[in-house]
């Protein structure tokens, strides 16, 4: 059992407003990793082939 008191469940528009600020948080990592991504694919090209 729960502690949490009894709560009806989220609307679909209520539930998308909640979880809006996490999903823009995410977008914002994302864009992050790609460009450390990026910035680390330019540096293994400028080692080039090492085969």
């Amino acid at each position: 059992m729960s502690d949490q008191p009894d709560r009806p469940p989220l609307t679909p528009e209520a539930l998308a407003q909640a979880i809006a600020p996490h999903r823009e948080r995410i977008d914002q990592i994302d864009a992050q990793l790609l460009e450390l991504l990026n910035q680390r694919a330019n540096q293994a090209r400028a080692i080039g082939p090492q085969g």
